[in-house]
């Protein structure tokens, strides 16, 4: 039992009431409640409780029944809820209520017509500020991370006694912040429309008996403490001279005997892994190209980390890693790089002094400026200041401001730009904080500075090949899992696209609702500044609108000529779309100079707001945060669109009227709206990538479970110009026959067929009750996902199994650590949850089930 006291021996709060509703489904508007438990709580202790079932008038579901172990005969038997609803209305009396996910249950009693007085504090919004970075947010997860009793769980009067004990246990955490982070905190709810504020109102004034000073400053933290955490190791020192590898004592650590059979029960020696393990050595000692393939199952990760590990601590210098998904790069991270740690310090090396580190793109960190200018901004969505809350919470501990640590909601997500360091470096260059040493961009690449091993991701590795380097430390041995993807990422990101909607959006960033221009306006609404200095600001913001609406009235015309040149020259029609290669003959067709005149129209307009945007940030610099709240946020928002509209404009005007002979230029005209995108690529990847990527490398190791081609590496060669590199091809050391069922459904509609979304999560929700969870679905479709979803949580939750998804219910990171963390559950992927991840064991596990015979979930 958690007690809460106060620092003079009172309790904080005179009385809390924990509700917890069974029902028979989850819509309140359909479904019936069939027990109640609610607990009372007065100076931190159990003062009273209330259980009773309820009648539903209705069967119960046999998938609550197994779930709650609720008989029919029990609820015959009970009372109705009007029975019930006057003494639980007396129970609850004045006291604020306290529910997990407490909306659901004060759904059903809206319904019923009982609504508590007091406010309701809801434990998953609780736990999620106080604790930012758990993988899960269920009751049971909770109740076992912070040690509560929930012997019952599913049974009213156990959920609420588990809800109380978890929710003192926060509150007890929450106590420990800083007087100002918690009346910030209040603040910032009030703002969002959240309950918690009137408790973190109450929290902040019993802190404040003893607490008067606040620590973390006008910022939102401490300073000091920051700079601390975003301190960076020496670089590294290379070596006198190379320091080559032991082939045959690395491959050593990876047999039946070897080190890694003994730090690792579950280790299995794999003669693949030694092979590829032998090849990748040699590239590092010889130098060199290397191509492998090698099949599921191989344990790339480890044949290409263990010697990238060991020759970076030999040599002192470091090696890239990049891959494709962040899932993969999250698991190199967190799990596939300490593992291989782990099997040197059982083979007795000293890996104390090795470094390493994921370095992501700018829009995957926090900006401390654009957040700081959001916190002080008049006008927040409740999505924005649940971010901002949450994200003043993890300010106090986050060494990376790593997005990738927490756990948003969706709304949080959509929120999550305004305060991302996305942009480019110039822009960033600046930031008043960054120029301080306060960034988390920089803090990241200086640490990478002095890391033996970095992991990346495709586009970060060739946005920093395509500017030259900057991004990365300079680095000679490379090593590109899912290299098979690097072709086609490379085809983005040294190519682009442009579209109407892009160019509308990137100006209405500018002057729409929630841009520069409208937040500048409740900025001076809310600081105090002269009115000399008022009036040239807003002067220079008039003059912005003035530009946008110029673009916007222009726009249409060159779209419109764009469109209709498609549709003269390219063939095909209907609902499918069409694209037209821009070559030379097709430029030189009359129609093609309407275009180049259209053209000249939106690019004086948008250099017009190029200048305008620029005259905005010199009018803002160096004006005070009390005349200006968030100015030096606002500042860099304005040239961070100035730059994005100077990129985009610069593309357009390539590709119309100044073409590369090297880039390939084609108009697309999308079938479903006829909206039109005009798309450049390279037209020699190989090329490029071999002039800007492989030149100068010393040791280059490109694998995949799928590089050949009928069994020869001489297309991927071509195609990444790659002539001379050498190769390895594996088979995969599983034995598919025998530990993989496919099972193909014979009763359902085709895909482009009616009703096909609903028969495929049918039989998905048959096929996961049979399993019990244990199961990951993946999708090709993002819209395909969301339909299976909302039917299988509705089938399924009743049965104690829970379903997440990607995209709506956190991030890749935290839902496959809430899988693996409790596994009989349902994940539901798409696009990066094909590749990259890795879940053994237990969460997929051998499910035998007579309806469905033997076989592997």
């Amino acid at each position: 039992m958690t007690t809460l006291l106060s620092p003079q021996g009172g309790s904080l709060g005179d009385t809390y009431v924990a509700l917890d509703l069974e029902t028979t489904g989850l819509s309140s508007e359909r479904d019936e409640i069939i027990e109640v438990g609610a607990v009372r709580y007065q100076g931190g202790r159990e003062a009273a409780t209330l259980s009773t079932l309820v009648n539903p008038r209705r069967a119960i579901p046999t998938g609550v029944r197994v779930l709650t172990g609720i008989r029919q005969e029990d609820v015959d038997a009970a009372p109705n809820f009007d029975a019930v609803a006057s003494n639980l209305q007396a129970f609850i009396g004045m006291a604020p209520v306290v529910g997990h996910n407490v909306s659901f249950d004060l759904a059903f009693l809206a319904r019923k017509g009982l609504r508590p007085s007091g406010p309701a504090y809801d434990t998953l919004d609780l736990a999620a500020l106080v604790m930012p970075r758990l993988p899960e947010y269920s009751l049971v997860a909770l109740s076992r991370r912070l040690d509560a009793v929930h012997d019952r769980p599913h049974r009213a009067l156990s959920d609420a006694q588990a809800t109380m004990e978890v929710f003192l246990s926060l509150v007890s955490r929450a106590l420990l912040l800083d007087v100002g982070i918690l009346g910030e905190v209040a603040r910032l709810a009030q703002r969002a429309g959240w309950p918690l504020e009137s408790l973190f109102r109450a929290m902040e004034r019993w802190k404040t008996r003893t607490e008067l000073f606040s620590g973390v400053g006008p910022e939102g933290f401490d300073v000091r403490a920051l700079a601390g955490r975003l301190e960076s190791e020496e670089d590294l020192s290379a070596a006198a001279s190379r320091q080559p590898l032991e082939a045959e004592a690395l491959a050593a650590h990876l047999t039946s005997d070897g080190a890694f059979a003994h730090a690792f029960p579950v280790f299995e020696h794999r003669n693949e892994q030694v092979q590829m393990l032998e090849k990748v050595v040699r590239a590092f000692n010889d130098g060199g190209q290397l191509l492998v393939e090698a099949g599921t199952g191989t344990g790339k990760s480890v044949a290409y980390l263990l010697p990238a590990i060991m020759y970076a601590l030999k040599n002192g210098v470091p090696v890239v890693v990049s891959t494709n998904t962040i899932n993969l790069q999250a698991q190199l991270v967190d799990k596939d790089i300490p593992a291989v740690l782990k099997g040197l310090g059982q083979a007795g090396v000293d890996t104390s002094g090795f470094r390493f580190l994921s370095l992501k793109g700018r829009g995957n960190y926090l900006c401390l400026e654009r957040w700081a200018g959001l916190r002080r901004s008049p006008a927040m969505t409740p999505g924005q200041a649940r971010l901002v809350a949450k994200a003043l919470v993890w300010l106090q501990e986050t060494e990376s401001g790593d997005r990738g640590e927490l756990f948003l909601a969706p709304a949080e997500s959509q929120a999550w730009p305004a305060v991302s360091a996305q942009g480019d470096d110039l822009a960033a260059g600046r930031c008043t904080l960054a120029r301080k040493g306060l960034c988390f961009v920089q803090a990241a690449r200086k640490r990478a500075e002095g890391a033996h091993v970095i992991v990346v991701n495709h586009a970060l590795l060739l946005a920093d090949a395509a500017r030259g380097g900057g991004l990365l430390p300079k680095y000679r041995h490379l090593v590109i899992d899912e290299a098979h993807h690097l072709e086609g990422v490379a085809t983005e990101a040294l190519g682009f696209r442009v579209s109407e909607q892009d160019l509308a959006d990137l100006v209405g960033r500018a002057a729409d609702d929630g841009g520069v221009a409208d937040r500048l306006a409740m900025a001076m609404r809310a600081g105090h500044m002269s009115a000399q200095m008022r009036s040239g600001i807003e002067g220079r913001a008039a003059g912005l609108r003035q530009a946008v609406e110029s673009v916007r009235s222009r726009m249409p015309g060159l779209f419109n000529a764009l469109g209709a040149f498609v549709e003269h020259h390219a063939e095909g029609s209907g609902g499918y779309d069409r694209t037209l290669r821009l070559t030379s003959s097709a430029r030189g067709e009359l129609d093609w100079s309407r275009i180049e005149g259209q053209w000249e129209d939106v690019d004086l307009t948008l250099t017009e707001v190029e200048k305008r945007l620029a005259e905005l940030c010199a009018a803002m610099e160096n004006v005070s945060d009390e005349a200006l709240p968030g100015g030096d946020a606002l500042r860099l928002d304005a040239d961070t669109v100035r730059q994005g509209i100077f990129d985009a404009r610069e593309r357009l005007k390539v590709a119309l009227v100044n073409p590369d002979q090297e880039t390939v230029y084609w108009l697309v005209q999308e079938g479903r709206d006829g909206g039109v995108a005009l798309r450049a690529a390279p037209l020699h990847v190989g090329k490029l990538l071999q002039e800007k990527l492989f030149a100068g490398k010393e040791t280059v190791v490109l694998t995949s479970a799928t590089l050949s081609t009928q069994k020869t590496f001489g297309y991927i060669k071509e195609r990444l110009s790659l002539p001379d590199a050498d190769e390895l091809l594996l088979g995969s050391p599983f034995d598919f026959k025998r530990a993989a069922l496919v099972y193909v459904p014979t009763d359902m509609p085709e895909p482009a067929q009616p009703g096909y979304a609903q028969a495929l999560a049918e039989t998905l929700a048959d096929v996961c009750s049979a399993t019990g969870g244990y199961t990951l679905a993946l999708f090709t479709s993002h819209a395909a996902m969301r339909s299976a979803r909302n039917i299988l949580q509705g089938r399924l939750e009743q049965q104690g199994i829970p379903v997440l998804s990607q995209g709506m219910d956190g991030s890749p990171k935290h839902l496959l650590a809430a899988f693996k963390a409790n596994p009989r559950m349902v994940l539901l992927g798409t696009a990066s949850f094909w590749e990259g991840v890795d879940i053994g064991g237990e969460p997929l596990r051998y499910a035998p089930h007579p309806g469905l015979g033997s076989g592997y979930g």
